[in-house]
């Protein structure tokens, strides 16, 4: 198998760290009529899965595997979307950030993307992603690649629409969500930039540790090549190990804006 892309859906809240998720996969058979093999914690619940025709399947669990029959041939491209829901106990971190207000960011280093969403957990797979991050209404959610639109829902909760046109590793797809103060930055080469924080530490940030990160950028696109990415966001994040080189959307561990160093 090869997966091609990611459409996750992933609902948010700020009283529970439970997760309501849906995972839409493309996938292209490679070889053999063995089924379609996710890395996926058991943890998490399996609602349904259906294929790209709506038919109910079934998957086997096998330890951190979710096995599900596909009816394809070799160089068919193929799909199944799962419904699942529960409690992540790793690789999205729902946890109160350095000023003691509830945030969600994920942390998938090495390969604990498969703790939140179902996927080829291994640095070698890479695919597009599009995520759609239901929040409540006044947070903030960032994501890998481009902002497509934010939907405001009836109940005053907002959907965020992120979508990339690179292929990246599962390990650096990513969401953060929270309370934010967003600021952008000068765009540079082409590039648009931006700072993403805890409102408090917004003035430290810009004035600060950012306020060369257009002409970083610069030199960088000039040492190393092109920067490959539709953006760069800057995000201060509450995570488990610290701060993550995540495709267009890099996290900073909070402790350097609390100790500003």
């Amino acid at each position: 198998q090869d997966i091609l892309h990611y459409d996750l859906a992933i609902v948010l809240s700020d009283t529970s760290v439970a997760i309501e998720g849906v995972a839409a996969i493309r996938y292209l058979v490679r070889g053999g009529a063995g089924p379609l093999l996710l890395d996926f914690d058991p943890a998490l619940t399996v609602d349904s899965i259906r294929s790209a025709e709506g038919r109910l399947t079934r998957a086997e669990a096998a330890a951190r595997l979710l096995a599900i029959p596909h009816w394809g041939a070799v160089g068919d491209t193929l799909q199944v979307t799962i419904f699942y829901h529960g409690r992540p106990r790793d690789g999205l971190v729902h946890r109160p950030n350095a000023h003691g207000v509830p945030s969600v960011f994920a942390d998938n280093w090495p390969n604990r993307a498969r703790h939140w969403f179902p996927g080829e957990d291994h640095p070698s797979d890479k695919a597009t992603v599009a995520f759609v991050v239901d929040v409540p209404r006044d947070w903030r959610a960032i994501a890998n690649g481009t902002l497509i639109a934010v939907d405001t829902l009836a109940d005053g909760r907002t959907r965020w629409r992120w979508a990339t046109d690179s292929p990246i590793p599962t390990y650096t797809m990513v969401i953060g969500a929270g309370r934010m103060a967003v600021t952008p930055l000068a765009s540079t080469e082409g590039i648009p930039q931006s700072v993403w924080t805890f409102p408090q530490d917004s003035a430290y940030a810009v004035e600060g540790p950012f306020r060369r990160a257009a002409e970083m950028l610069s030199a960088y696109a000039t040492l190393i090549g092109p920067y490959p990415y539709s953006k760069l966001a800057h995000v201060e994040s509450s995570t488990r190990f610290g701060g993550m080189e995540n495709s267009s959307a890099i996290f900073y561990a909070e402790g350097s804006y609390r100790d500003q160093s």
